[in-house]
């Protein structure tokens, strides 16, 4: 009999542009049974093999490529055995969302004073984190959150999204954020064996990826999809859990933006469960950005939320931002982040200061947020442009 191949295995899921990564074919054992191995790549450089593991250089271009082994026994029977890598651009900067619904408060979009949504029927619930009222919770059919349609949400070239998912049951597929679903454009949706699907339609046609593992009743995960014009990829919790190849433009919907169902209209397929922290962005974002994305949440800005005469200048800053303190109030602690809630420089402060100098980092950000911890544990948070 051949040989039993059964996987071909990766040291790490994908593979960096132009880097390295080593593969392991893995087989069923026969006793007595000598092997020998053929390795082959359709792109890219084998750098060694030895036996049943091989160490590929990827070429430098992203993309799906294929690695195959022909494995022979001693009565020259042999199987073979081929396997899809995902190759990713690792160097790429970090893309802020085009809408992000953090549902802190309401369902307003905190990138921009546009593509705001509407909650209907959906309640409050606890978050990922376990606190209180900062998710959305849908129970049946009639609930929905959704946002008008836009050319602008209308995107041709790629989409990456992302949100906190936790389903309350199985049974029908649950829509969690759709945009014509796949008739038209795009849906993220659990199936009724609770794996997490992603659909795409383009011009070339539709295509399903579904997780590799199914998510388990009442537990949120952090979900992150992506179609990039050369594949579509699925990420839980921040790994990569399945990839396909697939091409194409996508095409448009007439439908709004819904989350927690299909459409406007058809409530048969809806979420019974908790979203929250949706993103959507109109470009493939790296994997160095998906791998954060679960730890990163909303930073409230309100510049009278705090009763204090904190004053801070330049504003809009290039090199230098300073912090006067009025009276006998002082900072413990100041922080800087992006717009989208990643930190930047954190700055422990000697409590005795009154006038604090921050440097402000050379970075291309336009809009940051100073967060800046008093040390009678008021926290005061601003909006600072950058120059």
């Amino acid at each position: 009999a051949p040989p039993v191949v059964t996987d071909i295995t990766p040291v790490v899921d994908y593979t960096p542009a132009g880097g390295n990564n080593t593969f392991t074919v893995v087989i069923t054992p026969t006793p007595g049974e000598i092997l020998t191995y053929a390795w082959s790549v359709n792109a890219g450089t084998l750098q060694s093999s030895t036996g049943n593991t091989v160490v590929w250089q990827a070429p430098s271009i992203p993309g799906i490529d294929t690695i195959k082994v022909i494995v022979s026994n001693q009565e020259l029977q042999a199987t073979t055995f081929k396997k899809a890598v995902l190759v990713k651009a690792t160097g790429v900067v970090e893309q802020q969302p085009l809408i992000w619904y953090p549902f802190d408060t309401d369902a307003r979009n905190a990138m921009a004073d546009k593509f705001h949504a509407t909650v209907t029927g959906a309640a409050k619930t606890e978050d990922a984190r376990g606190k209180a009222d900062l998710a959305y919770r849908f129970t049946s059919g009639q609930q929905i959150i959704s946002t008008a349609n836009s050319p602008e949400l209308n995107f041709t070239d790629a989409v990456s999204l992302s949100c906190w998912i936790k389903a309350d049951q199985f049974g029908a597929e649950r829509y969690v954020i759709s945009h014509g679903s796949w008739q038209q454009r795009y849906k993220l949706s659990i199936i009724p064996e609770g794996k997490i699907r992603w659909t795409v339609k383009t011009d070339q046609g539709i295509v399903d990826l579904d997780s590799k593992e199914a998510i388990v009743l009442n537990r949120y995960y952090h979900v992150t999809a992506l179609y990039t014009g050369y594949s579509v990829e699925l990420y839980v919790d921040g790994k990569l859990s399945a990839f396909k190849p697939f091409k194409g433009k996508l095409l448009a919907s007439t439908h709004p933006l819904t989350i927690g169902r299909q459409d406007e209209v058809e409530v048969q397929y809806s979420m019974m469960g908790s979203i929250d922290e949706v993103k959507l962005w109109d470009k493939e974002i790296p994997v160095t950005q998906i791998e954060k994305l679960k730890d990163q949440w909303f930073i409230p800005v309100g510049i009278d939320e705090l009763e204090t005469s904190l004053r801070v200048y330049p504003n809009p800053a290039k090199d230098i931002l300073i912090l006067e303190f009025p009276g006998s109030e002082r900072a413990e602690r100041v922080t800087l982040f992006t717009s989208d809630g990643r930190m930047i420089s954190d700055y422990l402060v000697n409590t005795s200061e009154s006038t604090i100098k921050f440097k402000m980092p050379p970075s291309a950000e336009r809009i940051y947020i100073l967060q800046v911890l008093m040390k009678d544990g008021k926290v005061v948070t601003r909006k600072i442009a950058g120059m």
